[in-house]
């Protein structure tokens, strides 16, 4: 039933005819009891789209998966974390869904490497009338040799949030990463890909955190944050 439950989740995002006759005919093979409890049972609810329409995203991987059945070179902008747009030609290879985020993993042909690319960072996709023979590295090898994040150097972080914040960070933190000290306050201690997304991430908690370690962050962090008030002054 976890299996049925999945595959309709997936299905939500991709919209594939073949999945979903997939999950008919597994349906078919329950037995009726199983079945009606399916039916009637909503223990297991997965749905892999975003809250915001996602048409675009649809889009991006219905024309990736075309492109890797069919074997053609795709083309497109691609926006990385140090905020640079390249052109970038590759050969796609295999769609990844990791969390809650879409990332094609592809060769890329202007760095004649494998690499991986966040769909949400994707711009002008096209297919292109080039075609290309199948790489022999698949995804899990990839992943087994290299670090899923693009930069390997990480950042220790010592974040001290307010009691009264406590729902909000646990939609972002595990609860074993949490203290909770004698006033109420919660500190929390996590390590990070060390990037500019860092900055803008802790920002959105506003005055419900302050950062106490490292002391470099804590400039950063207020020199963002005094950027953003002479916005409003």
């Amino acid at each position: 039933l976890s299996i049925l439950a999945a595959l309709e989740g997936l299905n939500s995002t991709l919209d594939d005819r073949k999945i979903k006759d997939i999950t008919e005919k597994m349906k078919t093979l329950l037995p009726a009891n199983p079945k009606s409890e399916y039916q009637a049972n909503e223990e297991l609810i997965i749905d892999l789209n975003p809250w915001s329409d996602n048409t675009i995203l649809k889009k991006k991987i219905n024309l990736i998966r075309k492109a890797i059945n069919s074997k053609n070179i795709i083309k497109f902008n691609y926006i990385n974390r140090k905020q640079e747009q390249l052109t970038r030609k590759a050969e796609p290879i295999s769609l990844v869904l990791k969390g809650n985020s879409w990332y094609l993993y592809a060769f890329c042909l202007l760095r004649n490497d494998f690499r991986i690319f966040k769909l949400t960072r994707i711009r002008e996709l096209n297919l292109l009338d080039e075609f290309y023979e199948p790489r022999n590295k698949k995804f899990r090898t990839f992943e087994e040799e290299n670090s899923w994040n693009e930069s390997a150097k990480m950042v220790h972080l010592v974040l001290k949030f307010k009691s009264s914040s406590l729902l909000l960070i646990q939609d972002y933190f595990a609860d074993e990463k949490m203290e909770i000290m004698d006033d109420g306050d919660i500190v929390i201690r996590v390590d990070y890909p060390e990037d500019e997304w860092i900055i803008h991430f802790l920002l959105g908690f506003g005055d419900n955190l302050e950062v106490l370690e490292p002391e470099r962050y804590r400039k950063l962090l207020k020199e963002k944050a005094d950027s953003i008030a002479r916005q409003y002054s």
